[in-house]
């Protein structure tokens, strides 16, 4: 214990510069306290990519062989990589790139955006990566809603107008949208009418590939100007479409309003979404990104919405559509349920410290006594939310109720050194000895058996640092 001794002699004799930096602790665990991301839960997604790819009209024995196979053996051999596996569904397949926990997640993107391009796939097939999300992600739900506007109308007013606009919010990796209808150019050809005059159906397809764009023809010069040659073929409306030429059989021209019926229609969807059974609704889904703080996420989406709100119905037209009664209504917000959650566990910390503080007062009996385990329990909470803020945890249901569990266990070691502490300063005789000398013998006397009870405490919980998965 000897150099236990000297140890505790030169906190003594600088109790000024030990109380300074007890002090600082403090203050920094509050300040860690108030910048820590707030959760509901903590996040338990490993490290991993997502890559989706889409292809119309596939079934998904097809998908899997043609999509799903040739990326994840594309993906095979990239560094760090615990576990690859894909889902083929109709038309769409999915391939999640699981990495170690301590991979660097801009790092495993790049890493598997460079080897997609090894990927044989079938002409016209882009792979895409999925939005960089967490598996709690869906932190903010919203629907717009009117009177005057139907599903497809709201529809068109969500892909265009109120999601780029939320896209760009600090924090949002991407905003789903579902419900609805998606407005389609529809074309439905009279095969009748087409056989009649000797086309098939690839002479409409390729009459639309080939006239739907526009091109550049360089520049002219006249005089000092310079005028740009611009070729504009983008189709813009259905009597676009149906003034489109097929084919110039015997010099007449032949449109597709000739051989079939072009209007504005729904894309063919696979589901609906409702609200309290009133109908359909039209709903966007804001996904936070990875290691963003939940509750500062959702209120810069409330406050975007807001905004939107506000445009939406100061009598402005978009692309036409009359605004002025559409409502942004709340469907889920992740913010309450962590406000809720975490008011629970704070109520519960807060109660357990002044139960610790009463029950410390009533059987020690002293009140300098007592306030030094208060102190420590103070001092170790504020140690609790620094480390927290150095590893990155998040303040959620399972940390913060982690505290409220050891508030009492925090005390324990002190409780038994000052009342040892103590009992020497009451039953030593001071003519003989230093105040110094008293406290280093009554703290050294019990340090053995105190430091045994603190680390059986902290072998019993090391297997929960040790889970995984």
């Amino acid at each position: 214990m000897t150099g236990m001794r000297r140890w505790l002699y030169l906190m003594i004799r600088h109790r000024i510069i030990v109380l300074l930096l007890t002090c600082l602790t403090l203050a920094g665990g509050w300040w860690a306290l108030k910048t820590l991301p707030i959760d509901s839960f903590p996040d338990v997604t490993p490290v991993r990519v997502e890559v989706d790819t889409e292809v119309d009209g596939l079934a998904a024995e097809e998908i899997e062989k043609l999509i799903s196979y040739p990326i994840e053996q594309a993906l095979l051999g990239i560094p760090r990589v615990t576990n690859i596996h894909s889902t083929s569904k109709f038309s769409l397949s999915v391939v999640e790139v699981q990495f170690d926990s301590d991979t660097d997640i801009y790092w495993a993107r790049s890493q598997v955006f460079q080897q997609l391009s090894n990927a044989t796939l079938p002409p016209g097939t882009q792979p895409g990566m999925a939005p960089m999300d967490e598996g709690t992600g869906q932190v903010y739900i919203y629907a717009l809603t009117s009177q005057k506007l139907n599903n497809m109308q709201l529809r068109i007013l969500q892909d265009f107008y109120v999601k780029p606009q939320l896209r760009v919010v600090p924090g949002v990796a991407d905003v789903p949208m579902f419900g609805g209808f998606v407005m389609q150019f529809q074309i439905s050809v009279d095969p009748r009418r087409l056989t009649a005059l000797g086309l098939g159906m690839s002479d409409v397809i390729n009459a639309v590939q080939n006239n739907n764009q526009s091109v550049g023809g360089n520049y002219v010069r006249r005089g000092s100007m310079q005028y740009v040659v611009r070729g504009l073929g983008l189709i813009r409306n259905v009597e676009d479409l149906k003034n489109t030429v097929i084919a110039t059989p015997n010099g007449v021209p032949v449109r597709i309003g000739d051989v079939a019926d072009v209007h504005l229609g729904p894309e063919d969807r696979q589901g609906a979404v409702s609200m309290n059974g009133e109908g359909e609704i039209v709903v966007g889904i804001v996904l936070k990104r990875l290691g963003e703080n939940t509750a500062e996420v959702v209120q810069r989406v409330k406050d975007k919405l807001n905004e939107l709100q506000a445009r939406l119905n100061s009598g402005a037209h978009f692309n036409g559509l009359d605004t002025r009664d559409v409502k942004v209504v709340t469907v889920y917000d992740q913010s309450y349920i962590i406000d809720l959650s975490t008011h629970t566990v704070e109520t519960a910390l807060g109660a357990g410290v002044i139960l610790v503080t009463i029950i410390l007062l009533l059987f020690m009996g002293d009140l300098k006594v007592a306030l030094i385990p208060i102190f420590a329990n103070f001092f170790c909470i504020a140690v609790a939310f620094l480390l927290m803020k150095r590893f990155g945890l998040t303040a959620n249901l399972l940390s913060l109720g982690g505290l409220a569990l050891s508030v009492g266990m925090m005390v324990d070691a002190t409780i038994m050194i000052v009342e040892n502490v103590f009992r020497h300063v009451r039953e030593v005789d001071h003519g003989t000895a230093s105040q110094a000398d008293v406290v280093v013998e009554g703290m050294t006397e019990i340090m053995s058996p105190t430091l045994f009870a603190v680390i059986v405490i902290i072998v019993v919980f090391a297997p929960v640092l040790t889970l995984k998965g």
